[in-house]
């Protein structure tokens, strides 16, 4: 809803929109906001490296790039990188999308319009 709320504000504001039907004006807004469009935004900022696909298991998981250990069953501390090598999971555009309208959303609850 922030989303469409900046989308339709900058639709009005902007000086060669003026002129346009509600109906093209509603089409313009749509496409802002198109998910194609908001992947696009997330992955030139960089966030898609904080997105996880995989559900959290505290014993286990470790993001990639990071080395994190643990403990063995006699208490020695075992090290352990987290293996880039395998395939990650491509997210879908709508998760790439809800990133930005999350963060978005974010932005807006704490600092207003």
């Amino acid at each position: 809803a922030v989303l469409k709320l900046l989308h339709t504000d900058s639709l009005l504001e902007w000086e060669y929109t003026s002129y346009l039907h509600e109906g093209y004006l509603t089409m313009i807004r749509s496409e802002m906001g198109c998910n194609d469009h908001l992947k696009d935004i997330t992955k030139a900022a960089g966030f898609e490296r904080f997105i996880l696909l995989e559900p959290l298991n505290r014993a286990e998981w470790c993001p990639f790039g990071l080395r994190y250990c643990k403990l063995d069953e006699h208490g020695n501390e075992q090290a352990f990188v987290a293996d880039d090598t395998i395939q990650r999971q491509e997210p879908s555009d709508k998760v790439y999308a809800d990133v930005i309208e999350a963060l978005i959303g974010l932005v807006f609850i704490e600092f207003g319009y």
